[in-house]
């Protein structure tokens, strides 16, 4: 648990090493109720002993998180432009990067489409970065809208050796 936390860290200030820009004041970021999660990210997500997860960013400063899936699953969880939404995996495409494909469609509670694609990075310890992705936000209008990310794909260590 310590090592995926870990990892995670270091693959953030890696993200948002190569940027500069001015951090926004503290009273931007808008608290929660009581869950401690900030508006307009996903709340940090774990992984069990073994299991493996694709954790993406958006690439622009402040990066947020908001796109998690564990590997084997058909179910994910994104930050939309309108909110947080659950998904159902309906179609996988492309090559495999570990345990994920690199296209991957998906159907929202709200009848609206979600595509997500993406390029594979170097591999890290424990995992792979993801470079070049966009996740695609399609409404029962037709509207599209585009989110660039970037992340990582990683597992969490299966148990002490």
């Amino acid at each position: 648990m310590k090592y995926s936390w870990l990892l995670l860290a270091i693959a953030a200030t890696a993200l948002g090493a190569c940027a500069t820009r001015e951090a926004a004041p503290a009273a931007s970021a808008k608290p929660a109720a009581s869950t401690g999660a900030v508006e307009g990210v996903l709340a940090p997500q774990t992984l069990a002993p073994g299991a493996c997860g694709l954790f993406l960013w958006t690439s622009d400063m402040p990066s947020r998180f908001v796109f998690f899936m564990r590997a084997g699953e058909s179910a994910a969880k994104v930050q939309s432009p309108e909110g947080p939404e659950d998904l159902t995996m309906t179609r996988q495409e492309g090559s495999l990067m570990g345990q994920f494909s690199t296209k991957i469609a998906f159907q929202t509670r709200s009848a609206g489409t979600v595509r997500l694609s993406f390029a594979a990075g170097e591999p890290i310890e424990g995992g792979q970065r993801i470079q070049n992705g966009r996740l695609v936000f399609l409404d029962a209008d037709g509207w599209e809208t585009i989110m660039p990310v970037v992340g990582l794909a990683a597992c969490e260590p299966a148990g002490e050796e």
